[in-house]
């Protein structure tokens, strides 16, 4: 992927923060309803893991980018 190139002016990286919101509470509702608590905890665990990782993973390469 080109680093240089900006990737948020078509798609998914287009939405308005109001939009890009409105999807996330869409899905989260959806996916709780078809599954239990146990479930529910697991998957919402694991997206949460999955989000801090890519900060991490950024943040990481910001600070290589910076020296």
């Amino acid at each position: 992927m080109d680093n240089n190139k900006n990737t948020c002016d078509n798609g998914f990286f287009s939405l308005s923060p109001c939009e890009l919101t409105l999807l996330a509470t869409a899905i989260s509702i959806i996916l709780a309803e078809g599954i239990d608590g146990c479930q529910r905890d697991v998957l919402g665990n694991f997206l949460m893991s999955v989000g801090q990782n890519i900060a991490t993973f950024d943040a990481q390469a910001n600070c290589l980018n910076q020296s």
